[in-house]
């Protein structure tokens, strides 16, 4: 019998198959690919903005009460500093394409 580390065994315990391992660590994997790149960064800020400002809409229509009042305020601030750092992530993007052409380049030039 073949033998076992440390990661199996703890993952056995907690229930998980081989092929949900497998799954969860693609999962992990495309992840962290799309947090290379400036559009898959600026996809995830827009996904957690849209879902604050649905979050803030919904306690307005509910009713505005103190606590709620400073929710929605916080909510909002949020929103807007999301906001701004989305579209500096939009301002930065034409680097990851110069970044593409100079090592295109290099390999090109130098291989």
């Amino acid at each position: 019998m073949a033998k076992q580390t440390k990661y199996q065994n703890a993952s056995k315990s907690k229930g998980f198959e081989p092929s949900q391992q497998k799954a969860h660590s693609l999962e992990a994997h495309q992840i962290s690919v799309m947090m290379n790149s400036s559009s898959g960064r600026d996809k995830v800020c827009a996904l957690l903005q849209y879902i604050i400002e649905l979050y803030s809409i919904s306690l307005q229509n509910k009713g505005v009460s103190g606590s709620t009042l400073k929710i929605i305020t916080v909510c909002n601030r949020i929103v807007k500093s999301i906001s701004s750092s989305r579209k500096m992530l939009r301002f930065m993007k034409f680097i990851e394409g110069i970044r593409r052409s100079y090592k295109y380049l290099n390999e090109t030039l130098y291989s």
